[in-house]
């Protein structure tokens, strides 16, 4: 499923896909400034949550980064990748990222072989994964757990359903949850199948 076109104006997204266009009205997280000792001292700015966004389809990964930097605005910093080969390169050579929103539908490695290696990494052990995904399958459901998913979510057929599930994702992985220092992730990566 994908979304053809999506227009925004402030505060808002919108969407069409030969539906009736909807219209969702995206909540702002971002904090109020902390004052200090002075009534206008306010705290520096947090680093920029770093986001890895893994989805093949050009116009999610537009909505879905959108939806983020509506949101969060300079404290997200989303990093898009069209397969999990490149988003691996990366997860390897840089920093951590904060959060991985991932398919599993992808080119090349499937999601579930990119979460796997996610898993087997040190860096990455620890990130929150987020499979977003257009399959209802319960194998699949159940193979996101058993290679370490932090949560599972489906894409609907209906794009304001779709913009709802996706609109909520943010708030609690980034700002609500919070993984404790040296804390494993809950399920331990599965071995790669022999080659045969």
């Amino acid at each position: 499923m994908g979304l053809s076109s999506v227009e925004d104006s402030p505060g808002e997204l919108s969407n069409s896909r030969g539906y009736r266009s909807c219209s969702l009205r995206v909540f702002s997280t971002r904090r109020a400034s902390v004052h200090g000792e002075g009534p206008h001292a306010s705290a520096a700015p947090e680093r920029a949550r770093r986001v890895l966004l893994i989805e093949d389809d050009g116009s999610y990964r537009w909505v879905i980064r959108r939806l983020l930097e509506s949101a969060f605005g300079q404290e997200v910093s989303v990093e898009e990748f069209a397969n999990g080969e490149a988003a691996l390169e990366r997860a390897a050579s840089g920093p951590p990222p904060d959060l991985v929103l991932l398919d599993i539908n992808l080119p090349g490695l499937d999601g579930f072989e990119v979460l796997r290696r996610l898993r087997a990494h040190e860096t990455t052990r620890k990130v929150p994964v987020i499979i977003v995904t257009s399959s209802q399958e319960e194998r699949d459901v159940q193979r996101a757990y058993e290679y370490g998913a932090n949560s599972f979510v489906s894409k609907s057929d209906s794009p304001e359903k779709t913009l709802q599930r996706l609109r909520l994702l943010p708030v609690y992985w980034l700002e609500l949850n919070r993984l404790p220092e040296g804390s494993e992730t809950p399920a331990k990566p599965p071995e790669a199948p022999a080659s045969s």
